[in-house]
């Protein structure tokens, strides 16, 4: 199964809620991106001035490396409009 069809198979199962035609995504659930990596804790998001701030706390176990790139994925639903960051 190719990377792309799994993932759509994982957000097929746990991301959509309800029964057609009524479905809907569920936002707690959605998959987009996964790995091996730890994920961060204690993720904060402040919004100041149309501006987003995104904090976590340091990866403590030691198995974090200074190549770790994060991708950041935002979503307004009101206006159907996604925004993405990735750092390189």
């Amino acid at each position: 199964m190719s990377a792309n069809n799994a993932a759509k198979s994982v957000n097929m199962k746990h991301a959509i809620k309800g029964e057609f035609p009524e479905q809907q995504i569920n936002w707690d659930t959605i998959l987009v991106a996964d790995g091996e990596l730890v994920k961060p804790e204690n993720v904060v998001v402040k919004v100041a001035n149309n501006t987003f701030n995104f904090t976590w706390d340091e990866d403590k176990t030691g198995l974090a490396s200074p190549n770790d790139r994060t991708m950041i994925l935002l979503y307004n639903q009101e206006y159907q409009h996604f925004f993405a960051n990735y750092s390189l």
